[in-house]
């Protein structure tokens, strides 16, 4: 659903070639705070088309290149836009860490080896956080209320993220993995 939101979203705004919206996402960071595969990208279109929501705009055939389809949103197109939208702001938010089945074993591990591996995720959280939070001071001046307040949140997940990585690390250092 996330990458179909992402490019009907796009197509609102611009007519645009698939490798365009794969440019702008990739631009964006959008990997970095949303689940998207880039690898479907293009069936997603090829599905989107059948589907009816988008359609050939304009192909552009260059000198021995493959020709270039540039696509444009329907009507119908907007209307599943706009109920993939709400249905993304009703969706129940579940929290997946990656961590959580290692923490499940705790007990089994080696304490320096989680120490170690602690300090190297902990170095990456802190570099996310100094990026986030910067991304933050850019972002909030003059871009759409909705992108200001991903970032906000993707920079207080980060640094909630980041106090945990600290205390857990504390409590492995003293011992109480095991």
């Amino acid at each position: 659903m996330e990458l179909r939101l992402l490019i009907l979203g796009l197509l609102s705004e611009h007519d645009l070639h698939p490798y365009e919206v794969l440019q702008i996402l990739k631009t964006r960071q959008v990997h970095d705070y949303i689940k998207v595969n880039y690898g479907t990208l293009y069936y997603a279109f090829d599905q989107m088309e059948k589907n009816g929501w988008i359609a050939v705009k304009e192909v552009i055939q260059e000198e021995k290149r493959p020709e270039k389809r540039v696509y444009r949103i329907t009507e119908t197109g907007r209307e599943e836009f706009r109920k993939l939208l709400h249905k993304a702001f009703r969706s129940e938010a579940k929290i997946f860490h990656p961590l959580y089945p290692a923490l499940m074993n705790g007990h089994l591990a080696n304490t320096e080896e989680v120490a170690a591996a602690m300090e190297w995720r902990l170095q990456i959280a802190r570099k996310n956080v100094e990026f986030l939070r910067e991304l933050y001071r850019c972002k909030s001046c003059g871009h759409p209320y909705g992108v200001v307040m991903l970032i906000k949140n993707a920079l207080m997940h980060s640094e909630t993220e980041l106090a945990w990585l600290e205390e857990f690390l504390e409590g492995v250092k003293a011992g109480r993995l095991s």
